[in-house]
C-alpha cells in the first residue's frame, strides 16, 4: 500500500468489504447501512486531510482514537446516540476487514478497538393487557367479515406478526413456498437479518385463515411468489403495511402514536414469552436474534409483572 495514497487504497478496500458483506448473504438494507456510514467517514477524511495544505494526503498512522473523536464530534450535529454507536461499529468493523485481509501488516483498527459510545437504553414500547385483547378480538372479526383481497392481505400480515413476534420486513418477505401446512398447523420458513432463516409455527386454528388468504389470491389472480402480494402482484410495501396498522389500531381506539409502528407487536410478543417463563436461549431463537445479550438487554425487564405476582403469592401464604 502506497502511503501517498492511503485514501485510495481505502477505496479499495471499501469495494472489496461490500464484495465480502454480498457473498456473505448480509442483506441489501443492511449493505446500504454500512455504504452511508463509510461513505460519511470518507467524507470527514478529505475534510480533514486532503482539504488542508500541510496534510495532503492520509496516512495509515493517523488512524487513532483522536481522529475518531473526531469523526464523532462531526456525527453529534447530525445523529443521536444510538446512529452514532452504529456508525462506529461500522466503520470498525471496516477497518478491522482490513486489518485482517491486508499482507504489509498495517492495522488502522487496534487503536480504537476499545472506542465506544454509550447510549441510552431504549423504552420497550408493548400494548397492554386490554389493547392485545381488544386487537386480538377485531382482528380475527375483521377477518370473519372481511371480503375484499386488499384489506384481507392486510390484517392476515398484521396477525401472521402479532402471534410470531415476526419482524414486519421478514413478514413482508415471506413466499408461498416458504409455507408449509402439516395436520397440526402451518410452519413458516423465515429469512431474518443476515439472511438467516428460522423456523416458526403457527396453530392450526390459524389454517382457515391461511385457507382463505390463497383463495382469495386465486380469485384476484395474484401471482405473486410472495403470499401478501399487492393486486398488481408487488410486494406489499413497509410503509403500505403502516398505514393500514395505524388505521386498524385508531379505529379500534388505541390512540398512542407510539403504538403504531409494527415492532409494538414483536415487543410484545417478546414480553409474553418472558411473562410465560419461556427461557431466553428459546426467545432468542424465536426472534432470530443473533446475540443472546441482545435478547436479555430489551427483553429481561418485561417480566416485571410476573416477579411481583410471584412475590406476593409468596408473602400471602405466610400471612
Amino acid at each position: 500500500m502506497c502511503k501517498n495514497n492511503t485514501l485510495q487504497e481505502l477505496q479499495k478496500w471499501r469495494d472489496r468489504y461490500f464484495q465480502y458483506l454480498e457473498i456473505k448473504g448480509v442483506s441489501k438494507n443492511t449493505i446500504k447501512s454500512y455504504q452511508r456510514a463509510i461513505s460519511c467517514f470518507f467524507d470527514f477524511l478529505r475534510e480533514e486531510f486532503l482539504g488542508k495544505n500541510s496534510l495532503n494526503y492520509l496516512k495509515w498512522e493517523d488512524f487513532n482514537k483522536f481522529m475518531f473523536l473526531a469523526f464523532l464530534q462531526k456525527l453529534k450535529s447530525k445523529l443521536n446516540e444510538k446512529s452514532q454507536n452504529l456508525y462506529l461499529r461500522i466503520i470498525k468493523n471496516f477497518l478491522k476487514f482490513i486489518a485482517e485481509n491486508n499482507e504489509e501488516g498495517i492495522d488502522p483498527y487496534y487503536k480504537i478497538e476499545n472506542l465506544t459510545i454509550k447510549e441510552p437504553q431504549n423504552e420497550i414500547i408493548t400494548f397492554e393487557e386490554n389493547e392485545i385483547d381488544r386487537i386480538d378480538y377485531y382482528l380475527f372479526k375483521k377477518l370473519e367479515s372481511t371480503k375484499e383481497y386488499s384489506k384481507y392481505k392486510n390484517l392476515l400480515c398484521i396477525l401472521f406478526i402479532r402471534f410470531t413476534g415476526m419482524r414486519a420486513e421478514e413478514c413482508l418477505g415471506l413466499k408461498i413456498e416458504n409455507i408449509s401446512i402439516q395436520e397440526d398447523g402451518i410452519k413458516l420458513m423465515v429469512r431474518g437479518k443476515g439472511n438467516k432463516e428460522r423456523i416458526l409455527y403457527l396453530d392450526v386454528s390459524f389454517l382457515p385463515y391461511l385457507k382463505r388468504m390463497l383463495n382469495l389470491r386465486e380469485e384476484n389472480k395474484i401471482t405473486s411468489d410472495y403470499l401478501f402480494a399487492t393486486k398488481k402482484n408487488k410486494k406489499l410495501t413497509f410503509q403500505g403495511l403502516y398505514r393500514a396498522n395505524k388505521k386498524f389500531l385508531q379505529k379500534i381506539g388505541i390512540k398512542n402514536p407510539k403504538k403504531y409502528g409494527l415492532h409494538t407487536y414483536r415487543h410484545t410478543f417478546a414480553s409474553l414469552l418472558v411473562n410465560e417463563d419461556v427461557n431466553l436461549e428459546t426467545i432468542k431463537e424465536i426472534l432470530g436474534h443473533s446475540n443472546i445479550v441482545t435478547t436479555s438487554k430489551y427483553y429481561a425487564k418485561t417480566n416485571e409483572k410476573a416477579k411481583k405476582r410471584s412475590m406476593l403469592n409468596i408473602q400471602r401464604k405466610k400471612m
